[in-house]
């Protein structure tokens, strides 16, 4: 008897780049912030980068979220200048996925906060690498 299967069994790509960016200040608390929506026919996340210019530590809270319900998916650890002169910046995909990439349905959003506000007059952003289906 022939295997039958319900998916699909051919590659898809990414077919439209997406680089968005949100930064954070102190203005900002701990209110969630929109970093990327999936568009109609999903997305697949790559890499989500983020540095700061803050010379205290900071943790960001990551959510998935659709319309007004946010799913907690984890805290990523960001160290005093990350991204700057002899510190790294911080691959949040390393604490959130294993490295691994994250593909999103569509409509789902992903959103960030600072757990404590930001240091006055200092930022810290966060780029995603994406690609629409």
């Amino acid at each position: 008897m022939p295997e039958t299967t319900t998916g699909n069994t051919k590659p898809i790509f990414a077919g439209t780049p997406k680089t968005p960016g949100v930064t954070l200040t102190s203005a900002d608390g701990t209110s969630k912030k929109p970093l990327l929506t999936a568009g109609a026919n999903g997305t697949r996340v790559d890499s989500l980068h983020v540095a700061t210019d803050d010379t205290a530590a900071a943790d960001l809270h990551v959510h998935l979220t659709r319309g007004d319900v946010h799913q907690y998916l984890g805290t990523v650890p960001i160290p005093a200048g990350a991204g700057g002169a002899g510190v790294a910046y911080v691959e949040m995909l390393d604490y959130l996925n294993d490295g691994n990439p994250l593909t999103l349905e569509a409509g789902l959003a992903l959103t960030v906060a600072a757990a404590a506000a930001i240091t006055a007059d200092k930022t810290l952003t966060v780029i995603a690498w994406a690609g629409d289906f």
